[in-house]
């Protein structure tokens, strides 16, 4: 729980440097040289990682604030982040005593939506496998069974394409998309 408290932490830190926040801010300029070098691979256009790479913009600018601006936010997924970087900043870094309470199914939506991202990005790699995330999905199952043998045998992304949903985030539109992640990708996943 602590790691995926600061992994979360980390990945929607609304500070400056290398943030999501930073990203969220990145101008049109900076997404379309990003652009340009995704779009040299086999398989991708310049277009399309534009449009990806907009819709990350739009999507770490929505969730990389404060945890007081997330819960007013008003989306699920933006609550939960504000509720982990809470827990973060203070419970996992020892720094009190207070009760965080979130549970599995938050901590769960966190992680299902920073893999969607994680395959958005690594799907512009060139080289690369699409069913790997699917694949650290099983072997990360497998691993937990094994040292858990009489834990629910219950994996994340059994029933879902990672890459695949990832790719229709972004395709679909950044409204239909981002609406995916921050509140029916537990309902994809099965973990609502």
């Amino acid at each position: 729980m602590n790691t995926i408290a600061l992994a979360c932490r980390k990945a929607f830190d609304h500070g400056k440097g290398m943030t999501g926040a930073a990203f969220g801010r990145a101008s049109d300029s900076t997404l379309e040289k990003h652009a340009e070098y995704w779009g040299r691979w086999p398989n991708r256009t310049k277009e399309d990682a534009y449009r990806a790479l907009h819709f990350l913009r739009t999507f770490f600018a929505q969730c990389s604030k404060k945890p007081d601006a997330l819960f007013k936010d008003g989306t699920t997924l933006g609550r939960r982040i504000g509720f982990v970087k809470q827990y973060a900043d203070r419970s996992a870094a020892h720094l009190s005593l207070e009760h965080y309470e979130f549970d599995n199914l938050d901590l769960a939506h966190v992680v299902a939506a920073l893999t969607l991202v994680g395959s958005i990005v690594y799907s512009f790699d060139n080289g690369h496998p699409p069913e790997y995330f699917n694949q650290i999905d099983q072997a990360a199952h497998d691993a937990a069974v094994a040292l858990f043998p009489d834990a629910p045998r219950v994996r994340m992304f059994e029933d879902m394409q990672i890459d695949m949903q990832a790719r229709l985030c972004w395709q679909w539109g950044e409204e239909r998309g981002i609406q995916m992640l921050t509140e029916q990708l537990p309902y994809a996943v099965s973990w609502f």
